[in-house]
């Protein structure tokens, strides 16, 4: 997702969150002191990920995604069709 535009209201850090790991993105441990550590927001990012995926919907930044990706595809297809039949 690459811009807010797509949410009907304005997102919380974990709407984009879970967006995200809806769609495979993982935190990166930072290397603290006491080893690394994923830091923010991410912290609980496993336990977020089951909730997300146990309530079976993705967002409605995910879905806007995904219908954004699936017209994209749809349009690719039609000018490579276009441009294969002349």
């Amino acid at each position: 997702m690459t811009a807010v535009a797509v949410w009907d209201r304005v997102p919380t850090a974990m709407d984009l969150l879970d967006d995200r790991l809806v769609r495979g993105w993982r935190p990166m441990p930072s290397p603290v002191a006491d080893g690394p550590t994923i830091l923010g927001v991410a912290a609980g990012w496993e336990a977020r990920l089951e909730a997300v995926r146990g309530a079976g919907a993705a967002s409605a930044g995910a879905q806007a995604w995904a219908a954004d990706q699936a017209a994209s595809a749809a349009s690719c297809a039609a000018r490579s069709a276009l441009e294969n039949s002349s």
